[in-house]
């Protein structure tokens, strides 16, 4: 794994997901998901099963869901700066795109979210 900055690593259970970046060296943008296990403090990289998955981004923010998925939304990808929400769930080793009833945030990248309770996140700056 070349170093990478940007990226968020969030905790479920005794694991921790790292998930996109960029790359230090050649700016590229990651959309990989690497999990270390605190058990055996080994880094794995996940094998996703098949179906869509968000482009590649960095300084993006993301949280714990009620049933250990995982929330991503916005950052900055090689399309500019992203507005989109994602799940990615941790057990099936997919993503989705959900739907968003309300007004979303703008895009925007190097911000800030926080989960207020299983089910919401405060997204700010």
């Amino acid at each position: 794994v070349h170093p990478r900055s940007g990226s968020t690593l969030t905790p479920i259970n005794d694991k921790l997901y790292l998930y996109g970046g960029q790359d230090i060296a050649s700016g590229m943008c990651h959309k990989d998901i690497l999990v270390l296990d605190t058990a055996t403090w080994r880094w794995s990289r996940v094998q996703l099963a098949s179906g869509k998955q968000p482009p590649a981004r960095h300084s993006h923010c993301s949280g714990r869901l009620a049933d250990n998925s995982i929330m991503v939304f916005g950052g900055v990808g090689e399309q500019g700066h992203l507005d989109d929400v994602w799940v990615f769930n941790t057990e099936q080793r997919s993503w989705s795109a959900p739907s968003i009833a309300a007004a979303k945030p703008c895009a925007r990248e190097m911000h800030s979210g926080t989960m207020l309770d299983t089910t919401t996140m405060l997204i700010y700056g």
